[in-house]
């Protein structure tokens, strides 16, 4: 019966809609690593080869490769892709010898007068030792293992099943006191109710990751197109085999999906727990929601290395993360050595039980009794609060009925932590070419238009000079790139336009198609962020039955438009703060220094139509997404009056389902998206009359949109 009462239509429907929205992201983020993609179809091709006897040398394979793709040679994609392949190749040629020689070492420091002693390194270099020469008969191939390593980076899955347990826990207290008081005078109301109620998280947290990794396997393999591999040794990843326990990568997959039903069980209980401690079941989220919040810092804020480590691995929020049971990890103090997947198992299982007796014990209060400490507290926090309230200015009032009266405050954290734990950029790695051309723009970055023009004379001069003795061809590509850069920045000069001599590299890195797809994905996020809170500027008022009270009064327009530009003000600052922190992440992990450089020096944007600084094209950048997500922003306003809350909240969330279709790899819905209209008038090839008309177009809806809304009052 609580299975029943707990499993309601409407959370059955909340809950597909959050797999189907971990599934898009999934989709999102795995749909722009091209890098991977390439390096998939590569591993695939060379084991048909290898199978059919064709070729043995990788070496030659890769030459072969470049020969029937010479476009491709250059693309920072594919030098990813080839770097991944060789290591995959050269891990499984020499697996067991590379094992020998990491069992030799560990013997040699053993030995060593530093390790001898017992401690920590000691035992960690034993326990590693131990796992070696487990995997040292794994049966390694060449399979392709993308599907499997997308789904081990992918660290949001593990959020996604405690939102939609949480959603299901929350359901099952009743708001009503006198329910309450009812339930708990029924003869198995107590103690037998709670056990029931775990025995339903129980089927739950089954229930809910076996659908969830399910989802998110068929996915991977459906965007790899990995279907042949699934039965292939999981040991074959150099990044999992410690941790593969020599099963294939399906019985991988459904090892760690049992793990995590685990340890996603203790977690619902824990949370049941806290929640039970409260009469007010909010107090009981807002306090499990705080505690959680600590756990997540602390682990983040303390070092692996400190004597505090045990903090940071006995952990509730290692219980969310499911990365890590595809991590080799180990961690202990002198006297013992665990790994991370241990640890957390056993914490989880400490959990259950302190979780379990907690919630006994919180059956057993009595139903009519004084208000706790905590309780008391709040309620007269509460009070004061309500007194001092009364007197702010409208527009404090009304950014704390979206925050907290409408959740959007929810909605605003979680989106924190996935733009916040997204990787935007990785660290450049320069290769020979690319670190003389650095060093080369950096000695003549000073020089005048005379000493550039007689530069790029003396470069063709000795470029051809090599040519005809056909000699020194690395230094020739070199001298080409020279040539190149210093021509571009003589023929913008002859144009009239000022340009500076620049390394192309690290500021390509700050516009290439990775950050365009990852500008795509925050505008998407802010979209749906801003519609889910303008969705709700009539429609929430129309739900809590006060729409026709605000009808009759005599400022009724001017509420309105206050409503509006409040609306508005959230969601700018909202956009820009987003935009801000991708910039400045990107930026700190590029090493870009100077943001005075004028944007046409940057060869990618040599039709651009205006040439000013990079850090104005950023700030134009920050610009155009706010306004875009202000006037699209409208269209979920002028809905509202429409619609009810829950309707829009639900087309909201539906908004960019081109967006969705289009990363699940079909492009030619890409310039029908918002993110793709947006990057379509970004000016990257110069500015034509369809842009234009494009900008123009969407503003004047968006003006309609609201002055439609208005005249609605």
């Amino acid at each position: 019966m609580e299975l029943v009462k707990v499993i309601s239509l409407k959370r059955i429907l909340t809950a597909v809609l959050i797999i189907v929205l971990n599934i898009v992201l999934f989709c999102i983020i795995n749909n722009g690593q091209y890098s991977y993609k390439i390096y998939d179809n590569m591993l695939k091709e060379y084991n048909r080869e290898l199978n059919e006897g064709n070729i043995s040398d990788y070496h030659g394979y890769i030459r072969q490769y470049e020969s029937d793709n010479p476009d491709i040679t250059d693309n920072e994609q594919y030098i990813e892709a080839k770097t991944l392949f060789s290591e995959k190749v050269e891990f499984v040629r020499n697996y067991k010898i590379n094992i020998e020689n990491k069992l030799v070492n560990i013997d040699r420091y053993k030995n060593n007068a530093m390790y001898a002693q017992s401690g920590e390194s000691r035992l960690e270099l034993i326990k590693t030792q131990n796992d070696l020469q487990k995997a040292y008969d794994y049966d390694v191939d060449y399979s392709s293992d993308v599907w499997l390593r997308s789904m081990a980076e992918y660290k949001y899955m593990g959020y996604f099943i405690i939102v939609i347990m949480l959603i299901f826990i929350y359901g099952m207290q009743s708001d009503s006191k006198k329910m309450q008081y009812i339930v708990k005078s029924a003869p198995n109301g107590r103690m037998i109710l709670e056990l029931k109620r775990i025995i339903v998280l129980l089927i739950l947290s089954i229930a809910v990751v076996l659908l969830s990794y399910t989802a998110i396997t068929m996915t991977s393999l459906f965007v790899y197109n990995d279907w042949s591999s699934i039965h292939g040794m999981s040991g074959s990843d150099s990044e999992i085999y410690l941790v593969s326990m020599g099963m294939s990568r399906v019985g991988l997959v459904l090892t760690v999906a049992f793990k995590t039903v685990a340890v996603t069980f203790a977690m619902s209980v824990f949370l049941y727990a806290l929640i039970n401690l409260f009469d007010n079941k909010n107090i009981g989220l807002s306090f499990s929601v705080i505690i959680v919040g600590i756990e997540l810092l602390l682990a983040k804020l303390i070092s692996a290395k400190s004597i505090f480590r045990g903090i940071k691995y006995i952990n509730i929020s290692n219980l969310v993360d499911n990365t890590i049971w595809f991590k080799y990890e180990n961690w202990g103090y002198t006297y013992f050595i665990s790994d991370v997947q241990e640890s957390t198992v056993l914490v989880g299982l400490i959990i259950i039980l302190l979780s379990t007796m907690m919630a006994f014990a919180c059956s057993l209060k009595k139903t009519q009794r004084k208000a706790g400490v905590i309780e008391r507290l709040l309620g007269k926090i509460s009070l004061q609060f309500n007194r001092i309230f009364s007197n702010f200015p409208v527009f404090m009032k009304e950014l704390w009925k979206i925050l907290i009266k409408r959740r959007m405050l929810i909605v605003y954290c979680l989106m924190i932590v996935i733009v916040s734990s997204y990787t935007f950029a990785y660290k450049l790695k320069y290769n020979m070419v690319e670190s003389t051309v650095y060093t080369f723009c950096q000695n003549n970055s000073a020089l005048s238009e005379s000493e550039l023009y007689s530069l790029e004379e003396e470069l063709i001069q000795e470029y051809q000079l090599m040519q005809a003795e056909k000699d020194n061809n690395a230094q020739m590509v070199i001298l080409n790139h020279e040539i190149n850069l210093v021509h571009y920045v003589n023929e913008k000069h002859d144009d009239g336009v000022n340009v500076s001599l620049i390394n192309q590299y690290e500021y390509n890195k700050l516009f290439d198609e990775r950050q365009r797809d990852n500008k795509e994905l925050l505008m998407c996020i802010c979209l749906i962020t801003a519609c889910l809170l303008n969705v709700g500027v009539i429609s929430f008022e129309k739900d809590e039955n006060v729409l026709a009270l605000v009808r009759t009064g005599r400022n009724r327009k001017r509420w309105i438009i206050r409503k509006l530009l409040i609306n508005a003000v959230v969601n700018t600052v909202m956009c820009a703060g987003v935009y801000c922190y991708y910039y400045h992440s990107v930026t700190k992990v590029l090493d870009i220094q100077r943001y005075d450089i004028l944007i046409q020096s940057i060869q990618a944007f040599a039709d651009y139509p205006f040439n000013i600084s990079v850090r104005g094209y950023i700030i134009v950048n920050i610009v155009t997404a706010i306004l875009g997500i202000n006037i699209f922003a409208s269209i979920a306003t002028y809905l509202s009056a429409k619609i009810n809350y829950r309707v829009g909240v639900l087309a909201c969330l539906s908004i960019n389902v081109l967006y969705y279709i289009y990363k699940i790899g079909v492009n030619v819905l890409h310039y029908y998206t918002f993110p793709g209209i947006v990057t379509y008038i970004d000016f990257y090839g110069g500015i034509s009359v369809l842009q234009i008309c494009i900008i123009v177009g969407v503003v004047l809806a968006g003006v309609i949109l609201n002055s439609k809304v208005v005249k609605l009052f």
